[in-house]
Order: C-alpha cells, then sequence, then structure tokens
C-alpha cells in the first residue's frame, strides 16, 4: 500500500514538472512572436533591383542568370540563402520576415548568377 502512495505522489509531481515545461515554453514562444511584430513594425520589404532589358540581355549572352531567375531557382529547389560558419544565416532568418524577403536582400548582392544546373553540369562532366 505504501508503495502504491509513493507511486501516485511521484507521478504527481512528474505531472506538475511537465505541466509546467509545457507552460514555460508556450510563454517562450509567444513572447517571440510579440518581440518579431515589434521587430516588423518599420519592416521594409527589399525590393530587387531593376535591370534594363539590354543589361539583362547581356547577362543571358554570357549564360548567366539575373538575380530574379536566381531567386527563382532557390524558391524552386526549396534552399535557403548561403551562410558562413559565423552565422549569418541564422541572423538572416530574424532579421526578415520571409524566406522570398531574404533571398531578394541577398540576390541583390551581384548582378548575375551561373544557375544551379549549369554548375551541375560542368561536375558531372
Amino acid at each position: 500500500m505504501g508503495k502504491l502512495i509513493l507511486f501516485y505522489i511521484g507521478m504527481s509531481v512528474l505531472a506538475t514538472v511537465f505541466i509546467v515545461f509545457i507552460i514555460h515554453i508556450l510563454i517562450i514562444l509567444m513572447s517571440d512572436n510579440e518581440e518579431k511584430e515589434e521587430q516588423y513594425d518599420n519592416y521594409e520589404v527589399p525590393k530587387l533591383k531593376e535591370l534594363t532589358k539590354e543589361q539583362i540581355e547581356d547577362i543571358h549572352a554570357r549564360g548567366k542568370i539575373t538575380p530574379k531567375e536566381k531567386i527563382r531557382e532557390w524558391e524552386g529547389l526549396d534552399l535557403c540563402a548561403p551562410g558562413d560558419a559565423i552565422g549569418s544565416a541564422a541572423w538572416r532568418c530574424h532579421k526578415f520576415r520571409n524566406c522570398h524577403d531574404c533571398l531578394v536582400d541577398y540576390a541583390n548582392t551581384k548582378d548575375e548568377y551561373t544557375s544551379f544546373y549549369d554548375e551541375i553540369k560542368i561536375i558531372c562532366k
């Protein structure tokens, strides 16, 4: 009988600890959302830099693709902006509202890109 009482007490303590843990997690998640909402109050959606028709034709003539096409490629492959060893990818996830905005910002660093599919062709030869 004594073992049964100890078992019920132990289970009650375990259940209480579990409930407190879940409440703690929910509080953390809710506070993160509030911080993100505050962070995005003055949020500016990154704009893709404009290229003229001549610039686009020149990029294509060299066998390259535009930043807009590279974004479509990254999104089609469900890829994230490349990061580095110091955590820039994690920083980008907190800075931008969504993946598309992050990719637009990242793609603006260059005027032209090599298609992923062209890089695969080179590797496979």
